[in-house]
C-alpha cells in the first residue's frame, strides 16, 4: 500500500518536473525615439510564442522568457508598425 501512495505521488508531480523550465526576466522601457519620452500600452511579445504583456505608464514592462534560448521580442503599438529586436537573455536592448 506504500508502494502504490509513493507511486500515486511520483506520478502526480512528474508532469511538473518535466515541462519546468529555467527562466530568465526581461526588464525594459519603451521611449519614443524623437523626444526620448515613455510610451505607454506598447505590447511586448516575444515572436512566435503568443506571450505578451504591455508597457505601463512609464513605458516599462517586464517578460518571463525561456533562459538560455536565442528569441526575438517585437513591439507593436496600435496605429503603428511595429519594431522586432533579437537577441539572447543576456543582451541588452
Amino acid at each position: 500500500m506504500r508502494c502504490l501512495i509513493l507511486l500515486c505521488a511520483f506520478l502526480f508531480f512528474l508532469p511538473e518536473w518535466l515541462l519546468a523550465q529555467e527562466t530568465a526576466t526581461v526588464y525594459g522601457r519603451v521611449t519614443d525615439a524623437s523626444d526620448g519620452q515613455p510610451v505607454e500600452l506598447v505590447s511586448v511579445y516575444i515572436k512566435g510564442s503568443g506571450k505578451a504583456v504591455s508597457t505601463d505608464e512609464s513605458g516599462k514592462f517586464a517578460i518571463q522568457i525561456p533562459a538560455n534560448q536565442r528569441l526575438t521580442l517585437s513591439f507593436k503599438r496600435v496605429g503603428t508598425g511595429g519594431d522586432d529586436t533579437s537577441g539572447d537573455h543576456q543582451a541588452q536592448f
